[in-house]
């Protein structure tokens, strides 16, 4: 509802020709490159070092029977594009879709192979401003009986937007390079960063930078990312709700071979997740004090994010300790 509004009344009017939607769990961690200017590369290999990642079901140069070879990641009007996500077709007959669309739209003719096709998506999902102002209007008014028919779903919201982007038959073009999120989940940019090589904590996207090598776009913290072999651990939920007081310390970073010594494929994907949580995080923290806070503010290293929660009296309680957080006695470097 935000984003119709924002759409409509925005002040000044929005004038940028293509529209991103991202989640807020998601950080940046390269620009967002949508200009036509990469491919997909080579007959028989859809997943060109060079060029982008073709949706999950990319072999042998198609996808569900499509050729991708030369497909490129430029939007334009009627030609929507999104990440892939793990919704598949089937949610389609979960739904009575009867009930949340009108007796004449065309989303009443979504199958399970075609919405597994283009509209298992999620953030980023990116348009031509026209095709979100078809989209904007009906997300809205499909979110509340889509809801209602599985209610506590917080799945409910990519639903109806599906919904909605095929009462219009804008069909998106899947692709897996714009975030890693799930450590072993496919359609995801998990190929990039399986080329890195050695990659220390403290800047894990360190050795991406070689020619056949891409950073993601996008970081998605969406799970928990425990480490197997320490005591560290990252679930957003776990970060205090005050940590840009002033007064408070950042968090510990964890050691720089956690990820070269994780000891399996999993691990060494869960990692990269948790080590560029805590590098983003604590620079945004000290990017916030030293925007709000007097000088002398806290950059101590101190607070660990605990797997299991600590047992806080009243006076420690948001102050030093938190329900999956505490303050440490000693900074941890």
């Amino acid at each position: 509802m935000g984003l119709a509004h924002w759409l409509e009344h925005a002040n000044p009017p929005v004038k940028e020709k293509i529209i991103v939607i991202i989640d807020p769990d998601q950080f940046f961690l390269d620009k967002l490159e949508i200009d036509g200017s990469r491919s997909v590369k080579g007959s028989g290999r859809p997943y060109g070092e060079n060029g982008i990642l073709m949706t999950s079901g990319a072999k042998g140069g198609k996808a569900f029977g499509r050729d991708v070879v030369g497909l490129t990641d430029l939007i334009k009007r009627g030609r929507p594009i999104g990440q892939t996500y793990g919704l598949g077709g089937a949610f389609v007959h979960s739904y009575n879709v009867s009930a949340i669309v009108e007796p004449d739209s065309p989303a009443l003719q979504l199958d399970f192979k075609r919405a597994a096709q283009y509209y298992s998506v999620g953030p980023p999902m990116m348009a031509h401003i026209d095709d979100m102002r078809k989209i904007f209007s009906k997300w809205v008014p499909y979110m509340h009986p889509v809801f209602n028919q599985h209610p506590g779903d917080i799945q409910a919201d990519m639903y109806a937007y599906s919904f909605a982007a095929a009462h219009f038959n804008l069909d998106h073009l899947m692709f897996d390079h714009y975030m890693v999120s799930s450590p072993m989940t496919g359609g995801e940019a998990w190929p990039f960063v399986n080329k890195y090589g050695s990659m220390p904590c403290s800047n894990p996207n360190k050795n991406a930078r070689r020619p056949d090598a891409r950073i993601p776009t996008f970081l998605h913290l969406a799970q928990r990312y425990d480490s197997e072999a320490t005591r560290f651990m990252f679930h957003k939920g776990h970060v205090p709700a005050n940590i840009l007081s002033c007064d408070l310390p950042i968090l510990i970073t964890p050691p720089d071979d956690l990820i070269d010594t994780a000891p399996s494929k999993e691990q060494v994907h869960k990692m990269y997740m948790l080590c560029n949580a805590y590098n983003l995080i604590n620079e945004a923290v000290l990017a916030w004090k030293k925007k709000f806070c007097a000088p002398g503010y806290n950059t101590k290293k101190k607070i660990m994010m605990l797997k299991k929660g600590p047992h806080c009296s009243s006076e420690e309680r948001s102050k030093s300790c938190w329900v999956f957080a505490r303050v440490e006695d000693e900074q941890v470097d």
